[in-house]
């Protein structure tokens, strides 16, 4: 595959002469690299989307890990660039990690959005050799927040109302000491209770 670039155009941006390769006097290069990897970097260089060519994320990946190799720096994957808006809503884990691996903190940060109901043990071996240690303490950190921040949503009981022939008084302190009772239940448990007392309890107030 060739690929018709301007040479000005690399030079440029913040690369290390393209990892040397511009500065051989040729000016036709062979790169290692597949066709669909020097295509993703390039647009990044031309501040161009590839999406028209619909790479799959493990692809956008790959040239994300070999950015570096070819000194593209993080501004090409920050938020306000068509390479971010091609990667951001795919596959947030990986995402995360990747981005993570080089610091791509943009990219990180809005992966980390998709995380609310994530199982964390759902990450792979290699996943967890390659994610970068303090992305991964901010990772635990955010879900053990989040857990913690619902529990505290949830230890709250209904407020009480003036009584009313379907909900008087003595029926809103037993949904009260149900309510506390149950604090440590699970999330399916939390479900089926919340239907038990749909059809139990007659307030709607």
């Amino acid at each position: 595959v060739l690929f018709h670039v301007h040479q000005r155009r690399p030079l440029k941006a913040p690369f290390n002469d393209f990892n040397e390769l511009l500065r051989n006097p040729d000016s036709c290069i062979t790169v290692p690299e597949t066709s669909n990897l020097i295509n993703i970097m390039l647009h990044a260089v031309y501040d161009i989307s590839c999406s028209p060519f619909q790479p799959s994320i493990d692809t956008l990946m790959d040239a994300v890990r070999l950015s570096p190799k070819y000194d593209l720096q993080v501004k090409y994957i920050s938020s306000s660039l068509p390479l971010f808006d091609d990667i951001r809503h795919r596959m947030p884990l990986l995402t995360y990690v990747v981005a993570s691996s080089h610091e791509f903190e943009d990219l990180a940060i809005i992966a980390s959005v998709h995380f609310l109901a994530l199982d964390i043990s759902t990450m792979s071996d290699e996943m967890v050799e390659s994610i970068n240690p303090i992305y991964l303490r901010r990772l635990f950190d955010l879900q053990t927040s989040r857990v913690n921040a619902f529990k505290r949503l949830l230890s709250v009981p209904p407020e009480s109302h003036l009584a009313t022939p379907e909900c008087d008084f003595v029926a809103q302190k037993s949904l009260t000491r149900s309510w506390a009772f149950y604090a440590d239940m699970t999330a399916g448990t939390i479900e089926s209770t919340f239907q038990t007392l749909d059809s139990d309890v007659p307030c709607r107030l």
